[in-house]
């Protein structure tokens, strides 16, 4: 059972003066990354800290735990990072549409474009910038894999119910590893309906552009969810000693597949 302290420190620590950690870079407010992780994954945060997120602004949004000395850690972590956002609810992989919605209500503030990704993503930072920098931030668009006319699961860990989603295809959505936000649609969707029922993070992001009443382009970026490909823009499904690697190669100038 989480303590009453703990839990009021989360939601105080959520509201905390992290929201852009600014870094020493030329171009520091083309684009920021917020990285949906999860309370027990300091090693991971660790990681990404000493490789890509050296290179642009990084964010990293939990959630509470059940173990009061995991979130002990958590607070030691932000007081010494600042780049820590605990949000004030419990912990499961189906929270990740609230850490979300946590983003696009409170993140993105002085910048071009917001990208979310996930804490086992390697992002090219390099690659990222310079697509960026020939974009209009003042565009409505979101960059990513894109998925279209998606067909509903109604069981297993990507299943919805009926009641929660009653169509049998899913609206125009990016997929969940990696994503960018203009800084107009941001503008957009903080002042939109972001309510629904769905614990599938990147499904809710697709329902909540659905309903603008403005037009929205969906932009393709190439990604690869398992192994390295040289034309991806992040790499989905590393692990810690791997995104480890990935950074030693691009520090030296190598070929980041070897």
């Amino acid at each position: 059972m989480v303590s009453v302290a703990f839990l009021v420190a989360g939601i105080l620590g959520a509201f905390g003066d992290k929201e852009g950690h600014a870094r020493s870079l030329d171009d520091a407010k083309l684009f920021a990354v917020h990285v949906l992780s999860q309370a027990k994954n300091l090693e991971r945060r660790r990681v990404i800290r000493s490789t890509w997120a050296s290179r642009v602004d990084t964010t990293f949004y939990v959630g509470l735990s059940a173990d009061n000395a995991v979130n002990a850690g958590l607070f030691i972590e932000k007081r010494d990072h600042n780049d820590l956002v605990i949000v004030p609810m419990l912990e499961d992989y189906y929270g990740i549409t609230q850490k979300t919605r946590w983003i696009l209500n409170h993140a993105g503030n002085g910048f071009s474009y917001t990208m979310k990704c996930d804490d086992d993503t390697y992002v090219r930072v390099g690659m990222i910038r310079k697509m960026l920098a020939s974009r209009d931030p003042s565009k409505l668009e979101i960059i990513g894999k894109i998925s279209r006319n998606g067909s509903v699961l109604r069981s297993g860990k990507w299943g919805v119910s009926r009641k929660d989603y009653p169509g049998n295809r899913y609206p125009t959505m990016p997929a969940g590893p990696g994503y960018i936000l203009s800084r107009a649609l941001v503008k957009t969707l903080r002042k939109s309906d972001k309510s629904n029922h769905l614990t599938l993070e990147d499904v809710s992001v697709g329902i909540w552009i659905s309903r603008l009443k403005e037009h929205v382009d969906f932009v393709h970026m190439h990604f690869s969810g398992y192994g390295c490909q040289a034309s991806s823009f992040i790499f989905h499904y590393v692990s810690a000693v791997m995104m480890q690697t990935y950074g030693r190669r691009e520090a030296s100038g190598s070929a980041i597949c070897g």
